[in-house]
């Protein structure tokens, strides 16, 4: 990547002052700007601060490594807004080190740690505080979420081996644009939709969260398509003014920061008491004249600002809003050149009618139930009258079954809850289901509430969140002896250390006791059914493996289990 004019100049203050002197000048020269009435600079601004902190970090990062004698590829790269070079005062400066040898025991990372985390000594060298996380090449495919959408704006600060290209290739190799479609989008539902609306506000307004990350879930949405940088986008964009009216919010930014250094840690969804407007704020801009000039004019210049102000929080909110929903209105396909498409009403299947053999319905079908169990996206409910149309007279099982007991995201629960709006298709699926949900056993008769059906999804439910709450308590537990010992903690734990196979085999079991009323010991739909011939078609069909079918013949036979459970792959 060439070196741009800001970092040229930024390379001749260092060598004429030296890097700490070097920041402090250059960052002073940063904050007249900002402190001045030149509104069209945002854009300037931000980016010459930006390289301020990237080539002292970058210089930084080669004299280590020449001093180690370290010659394996290592990069040191920008990521989020320092990867856009959209650093304003009160900024978070995201850097991270790349590798493609092992983590563990490197020297180096060692040492940039010591120097960047452990003591003061990079802050006292070059003015500034910073951390950098480490990752390998093999740690790209598990980036989810937040992360990931952090590493779209890679951008090299020292990379003479060329890894932040091969990083790069990696993500667009191994992640899903559709899962991070809806990262994006589920941020903008829960959050970014609401304050988009809110515009008008002068009591409170979080120009980062309510404003700058408004118009880029747009460019994200866009750009995590191919899992290209932020900048790419920008170039595309056909109306100038949107990207003038996001530029504009990093001008105001830049001013509220320098305006009051306000500090703190963050709140939820990441957004910092610095970024935080309020009403005094909206009525300091006529400051930035400075006391030379007399207070009208002052007074007609912040009344100005906040027009622009104002004009830009609606510009970029209709953008982004725009941009997601066209993506909706068009369709997002969950995969490249998938049927399954998530539109505004929820998942469809595109020319679902082309299907005419029932094994091949059923795999439409059920492939649409997997991809609405995995992402947690709702199927539209004319798909009960496309692809499902009728289920109950044609479903029949295929390997489509046994993958949605073993998905480890989503809910099992749910899936078989959309089924049982369909009359006759779970009685397809498990023979004597049927007779199963009608029956009354002790609970029904008890608690005179709903069928049998309705409570096994219940107790679905309670083992879904019995594993996600164990799973969250191992991940947080310090050691196996931390872990608690309540009752309730130790049901979570053990469900969340089920198998796959075992967590797929729990299933609806009474054996026979003379004892019991007739309404538990013959209604439970499995009743005097040979349980080998029973189960032995869900091995060559639905791909369950021998395992799983071994457990649940065994929890048929001798246990009181009741509900269906997804597995989770070790």
């Amino acid at each position: 990547m060439p070196i741009s004019d800001d970092e040229n100049r930024v390379l001749e203050a260092v060598r004429q002052c030296g890097s700490l002197e070097a920041y402090r000048r250059l960052i002073a020269e940063n904050d007249a700007l900002i402190r001045g009435s030149d509104l069209k600079n945002g854009r300037a601004i931000t980016k010459m601060r930006t390289a301020i902190h990237m080539v002292l970090a970058g210089q930084w990062a080669e004299e280590q490594q020449r001093m180690l004698s370290y010659n394996k590829p290592f990069a040191l790269v920008a990521l989020g807004g320092t990867g856009r070079e959209e650093v304003t005062p009160c900024s978070d400066l995201d850097f991270a080190f790349l590798f493609d040898s092992a983590l563990e025991g490197n020297a180096l990372l060692l040492e940039l740690q010591r120097q960047m985390l452990h003591t003061n000594r990079f802050q006292e060298r070059h003015g500034f505080s910073c951390i950098a996380l480490p990752f390998g090449v093999d740690d790209m495919p598990s980036l989810v979420g937040k992360q990931l959408n952090s590493f779209l704006d890679m951008r090299p600060v020292f990379d003479p081996s060329g890894l932040a290209d091969r990083f790069r290739e990696r993500i667009q190799a191994t992640f899903d644009p559709f899962e991070h479609f809806l990262h994006v989008r589920r941020f903008w539902k829960e959050q970014w939709e609401e304050a988009a609306a809110g515009s008008e506000r002068l009591d409170c307004f979080d120009i980062k969260n309510e404003g700058l990350r408004i118009f880029l879930s747009g460019i994200w949405t866009l750009a995590g398509k191919t899992f290209i940088h932020s900048y790419d986008v920008y170039r595309t964009l056909e109306e100038p003014r949107d990207l003038e009216a996001y530029d504009f919010l990093l001008r105001i930014r830049a001013w509220i920061h320098l305006r009051r250094s306000r500090s703190g840690r963050p709140h939820a969804f990441g957004n910092r008491p610095a970024d935080v407007l309020d009403f005094e704020d909206f009525v300091s801009f006529g400051e930035m004249l400075g006391p030379e000039s007399d207070e009208r004019m002052r007074f007609d210049f912040a009344d100005g600002v906040r027009s622009r102000l104002l004009s830009a929080r609606r510009r970029v909110a209709v953008f982004a809003r725009a941009v997601i929903e066209r993506e909706l209105r068009r369709g997002r396909a969950v995969a490249p050149g998938s049927p399954i498409i998530y539109g505004t009403g929820g998942l469809y299947r595109a020319a679902s009618g082309q299907c005419r053999a029932e094994h091949d319905k059923s795999r439409a079908a059920l492939s649409l139930l997997l991809a609405s169990q995995r992402y947690g996206v709702a199927i539209d409910p004319s798909e009960l009258h496309a692809t499902f149309r009728n289920a109950g007279d044609w479903l029949v099982r295929v390997p489509e079954v046994s993958a949605l007991f073993y998905e480890q995201r989503g809910s099992l629960a749910d899936s078989f809850g959309f089924l049982s709006q369909i009359d006759g298709t779970e009685e397809r699926l498990f023979p004597g289901y049927g007779k199963f949900e009608s029956s009354l056993d002790g609970r029904v008769m008890s608690e005179r509430l709903s069928l049998r059906g309705a409570l096994e999804r219940q107790k679905m439910r309670a083992l879904e969140r019995n594993v996600a709450e164990g799973a969250e308590r191992l991940v947080t537990a310090v050691s196996p002896e931390r872990l608690t010992t309540m009752e309730a903690d130790m049901v979570a734990i053990n469900a969340a250390l089920l198998d796959a196979d075992q967590l797929a085999a729990v299933n609806q079991a009474a054996r026979d006791d003379e004892s019991r009323p007739l309404y538990e010991r013959y209604t439970s739909g499995v009743s005097d059914i040979p349980l080998a011939e029973y189960f032995a078609p869900y091995v060559p069909e639905c791909e369950f493996t021998p395992e799983t079918v071994e457990i649940a013949k065994f929890l048929v036979a001798n246990l009181h289990f009741q509900g269906i459970r997804r597995g989770r792959p070790q």
